[in-house]
Order: C-alpha cells, then sequence, then structure tokens
C-alpha cells in the first residue's frame, strides 16, 4: 500500500473508531435481547465527526479531486455550506462514480455521507463497493458492518459478525474492528471472549483516550456480570 493510501486509512479509522465510541455506547442499555439502532443515544461529539467531517470531505473531493489523506480533506471550505449545497454534492459524487466505478476514495467518501445523512442502505451499497476494489482493507470490512449492523435495527450478528471476524484475521489489532467484535460478544454474554477483544484494543490505545476508557469500562462490566471481580 502507497504511503498516501496508507495515510488515507490511517486517519479514516481514526476517525471512525471515535464515531463508534460516540454511537454505539453505553453497553449497560444494551444487554437485553433487544436492540435498538444507535440513533436513539448519539452524544454531540459524535455527530460532529459523522455529519460534518464526512459531507465537507465530499464536497471537497468534488472540488479538488481525491485528497492525499482523510484529515486533509476534512478541512472546512473556504464558504459556509449549507444542507442544500451538501446534498448537491453527494449527488454529483454519486452520478460520478457510475462513470468512475473504480474509484475506492469515492465510493469512501460517498459511504461516509449516506451514513453522516442516516442513509443507512445507500450507505451499505457505497461501503459494498469498497469492499469490492479493496476486500483486504480491515478498515472498509469494519466499516460495512457498521453500517449493516444500523439498518438491521443494532444487531451485529450474521454478515456484521462475519465481516468483522474477516477484519481482524487481517489485522488482529484493528480498533474498530475490536471494538465492534467487543460489543456483539458482550450482548451474546460471552463476556471471556469480549474482554479479550477490549484488552487487545486497551493494549494499542493511548492511556487516556477515550478508546481507552471505553474498553476500560467495557471490562469491568463483562467482569462484573461474570461474578469476578477486576485484577489490579
Amino acid at each position: 500500500m502507497s504511503g498516501p493510501l496508507a495515510a488515507f486509512w490511517v486517519a479514516a479509522g481514526g476517525l471512525t473508531l471515535l464515531t463508534v465510541l460516540a454511537l454505539w455506547w453505553p453497553l449497560g442499555a444494551q444487554r437485553g435481547a433487544g436492540h435498538s439502532g444507535a440513533s436513539g443515544w448519539v452524544r454531540p461529539a459524535g455527530w460532529v465527526l459523522a455529519v460534518g467531517i464526512p459531507l465537507a470531505t465530499a464536497f471537497l473531493y468534488l472540488q479538488l479531486g481525491a485528497p492525499r489523506t482523510l484529515e486533509a480533506a476534512a478541512q472546512p471550505p473556504a464558504h459556509r455550506l449549507n444542507e442544500a449545497d451538501m446534498a448537491s454534492a453527494v449527488e454529483t459524487l454519486a452520478q460520478r462514480l457510475k462513470s468512475q466505478p473504480d474509484d475506492l476514495q469515492g465510493w469512501f467518501m460517498l459511504a461516509r455521507s449516506y451514513q453522516a445523512m442516516q442513509r443507512w442502505p445507500d450507505a451499505a451499497a457505497a461501503y459494498r463497493e469498497t469492499v469490492r476494489l479493496a476486500p483486504d482493507e480491515p478498515q472498509l470490512l469494519a466499516d460495512l458492518a457498521d453500517v449493516l449492523a444500523t439498518v438491521q435495527g443494532g444487531s451485529l450478528e450474521g454478515e456484521p459478525r462475519q465481516l468483522l471476524e474477516r477484519a481482524l484475521k487481517l489485522a488482529p489489532d484493528h480498533p474498530k474492528s475490536l471494538a465492534l467484535a467487543a460489543i456483539a460478544e458482550f450482548r451474546q454474554q460471552r463476556y471471556a471472549v469480549a474482554i479479550g477483544h477490549w484488552e487487545r484494543l486497551l493494549a494499542g490505545e493511548p492511556a487516556a483516550s477515550e478508546g481507552a476508557e471505553v474498553a476500560r469500562r467495557g471490562i469491568a462490566q463483562a467482569r462484573a456480570l461474570m461474578g469476578t471481580a477486576p485484577s489490579p
């Protein structure tokens, strides 16, 4: 993988992990058999990441072409974009991809934009195109699993779980895949497996990061439910 493209996926991974932490937590409210989608308990910071960055990035993608990194592309344009501008930019990008179906970064921008607009089936379809073009990219597999779970009303079972297992085979330390896999195992009361995923996530996150805090909280909840005390 080339340097610029690798940087693109690293930046994308960091942003989407933050979105996962904002949208798929707390776990305690999801312990029952039925699980609602993430939209019922989104934190404001999550929407800043989930809405502002993908739409502004899609707009700039149309203006400037493929970004060297997602972080660079996410800088807001000089003039203030309104909802109509964003919707138009997204539609223009969708039309462009019909004639450029092998534009990986274009499909990624479109998927993220649909995701921000809560057009979940459209987001899933766009993410499937990214997986078609990069079948061994764990970030894309995790993103598709995330959106499919939302389409399924919040359930990570079935295809989402399969995608996460595939991602973790490719990259055992991939943060978003570990986070979602831990939640999936926790919901199925497979607490020991969930703890294993969270411990692996914790080992790769800065100690003071939100990801590390979520992992520690998940481990504590799982251990409490297993009837064991957390280790020092």
